[in-house]
């Protein structure tokens, strides 16, 4: 039973010095997860603005099927500007928004320009160990 034990020791003894002499360890990344993106815009100057919606997909000029509403018609009294966000994104994913303002009897503008992101993926981080 001792010579067995110390036989198992000294194989995992070797097997983590294999590792330690690599010198560098690949530590993988998170498995796909979700982000968001923050938008922030100058406010529509009509008088009677109940907020704004931005739309969003993966195909540029649209559609965008999905939507986020910003019921806020109130501008940041630090800049002056109107902030939202998207969650719920995929990592490595390009996605387009465009940003519509609609008003208190729910009449809705025009698509304004569209945006272009995408999500940022973590890359896998390697970290290397120095050996004494």
């Amino acid at each position: 039973m001792k010579k067995f034990l110390i036989i198992n020791i000294i194989k995992v003894v070797i097997a983590l010095n294999i590792i330690f002499l690599v010198g560098s360890v690949l530590v993988p990344p998170a498995a796909a997860s979700e982000s968001s993106v923050s938008f922030s815009w100058i406010p529509n100057s009509a008088s009677n603005i109940a907020g704004y919606k931005i739309y969003y997909g993966t195909t540029s000029g649209g559609a965008y099927p999905n939507s986020v509403d910003i019921k806020n018609n109130v501008p940041d009294p630090n800049d002056g500007r109107i902030h939202g966000a998207v969650t719920g994104l995929t990592n490595g994913v390009t996605y387009y928004f465009v940003c519509t303002a609609y008003n208190d009897t729910g009449q809705e503008s025009g698509f304004s320009n569209e945006v272009v992101y995408t999500v940022v993926t973590t890359a896998p981080k390697i970290i290397t160990i120095q050996l004494k």
